[in-house]
């Protein structure tokens, strides 16, 4: 294990950003420890580059793309000139998923939410 600091670059936001990716995709974060106070565990999965895999539901290049950007080796991780010249990475999949995801969340907690009023009211209707 090489105790020298590694140099914060660019390859450091790439990464960075991969994560978020990965977060926006899985809906979770790409390194997750086995239980709250598994620090070590969890240092290991970052530094192995140890993560699920990212949903079928969205295209191989966006896949690709963010595998790419969690390269535990900023060598091969890819940099920003790299990534903007990949071919069209379907983003847009990732944001029409979320968006249905969030639109079917908001209607389920607006059926609560309606369905909590209706008999909150008649609680209140009884006491009178």
């Amino acid at each position: 294990m090489e105790n020298s600091p590694i140099e914060y670059t660019e390859k450091s936001d790439i990464w960075s950003i991969g994560c978020i990716a990965y977060e926006l995709a899985s809906l979770q974060p790409p390194f997750v420890p086995s239980s709250n106070t598994d620090h070590l565990t969890l240092a290991a999965k970052i530094k192995e580059g140890t993560f699920g895999p990212i949903p079928k539901t969205y295209s191989e290049e966006l896949v690709r793309s963010i595998n790419w950007m969690l390269k535990t080796d900023p060598k091969q991780r890819a940099n920003v000139e790299d990534l903007l010249n990949l071919p069209y990475v379907s983003f847009s999949e990732m944001f029409d998923f979320i968006t249905v995801e969030h639109k079917a969340a908001r209607e389920l907690l607006e059926e609560e939410f309606e369905s909590f009023e209706d008999q909150r009211g008649r609680g209140q209707k009884e006491r009178r």
